[in-house]
């Protein structure tokens, strides 16, 4: 490994809820790279929702292959490119993340990266057949949609509940000897700052079992607060750090 590329989470949904700690994580992480004469450029980007609108280990699967596949839109598909971007900077095949994103976004919309994606499958012996026909994977036994109660404007998203809620629903670990249900998540349909009315789709629910999707239900619609004032969207990428300097 010559470079690194570290993507240090903050918010909510983080083990680092400011971004002061989060920064200093970073600075941490650099140092040591450096240490071992490591390239390393490090993003800040932000946790306080979800990002993309999967979770869940099959889901996630899933939406990143739609954004390999160039069907996928948002953060998800920003941040991928802006950290493939900055890899390609580090190694020299780009004068700069910018010119790393447009050729990130050329690989996808040409089929190279996904191309590669499948590649990369086949040499660990994976299922290639479902990373090729992702909609015929099996779907959860117990799928239900939960939708908002009053209308407004996305003020704040409870990320770390967000995650709980997953876990609950079977897409983690409680103790070591639990079973995860890799078809288990949450596909959650809305950021802060967007506008929603009563009636519109929060999320949909993805579990094996009707009583921890009924148990999910009222946790999950009391991770969002509304308001009804205009609320700014989130700033994806917080701070970019190439080096201790900054």
């Amino acid at each position: 490994i010559d470079g690194l590329i570290l993507d240090v989470k903050t918010g909510s949904g983080a083990f680092m809820k400011k971004i002061s700690d989060a920064e200093n994580l970073a600075n941490s992480l650099i140092n040591t790279a450096k240490a071992f004469n490591k390239n390393v450029i490090a993003f800040i980007t932000d946790m306080n929702q979800p990002l993309g609108n999967f979770i869940g280990n099959w889901l996630e699967v899933y939406e990143s292959i739609k954004v390999l596949q160039g069907e996928a839109t948002g953060d998800l598909r920003e941040l991928s490119l802006a950290l493939s971007g900055a890899m390609i900077y580090l190694g020299k095949k780009a004068s700069s993340i910018e010119e790393g994103i447009e050729i990130s976004s050329e690989l996808i919309k040409n089929g190279q990266a996904f191309e590669k994606f499948v590649e990369i499958v086949k040499m660990q012996k994976g299922n290639v057949n479902v990373i090729l026909h992702p909609d015929k994977y099996p779907k959860s036994k117990v799928i239900e949609k939960i939708y908002f109660k009053n209308g407004g404007f996305v003020k704040k998203i409870d990320n770390y509940t967000v995650g709980i809620c997953a876990l609950e629903l079977g897409a983690g670990r409680k103790t070591k000897e639990d079973k995860i249900d890799p078809k288990a998540g949450i596909i959650f349909k809305v950021k802060i700052g967007d506008y929603v009315k009563k009636g519109d789709l929060i999320a949909e629910l993805h579990s094996s079992s009707k009583t921890k999707v009924d148990i999910v239900k009222k946790m999950l619609y009391n991770t969002i607060i509304l308001t009804s004032e205009k609320v700014n969207k989130q700033k994806l990428i917080k701070k970019i750090i190439y080096d201790n300097r900054n």
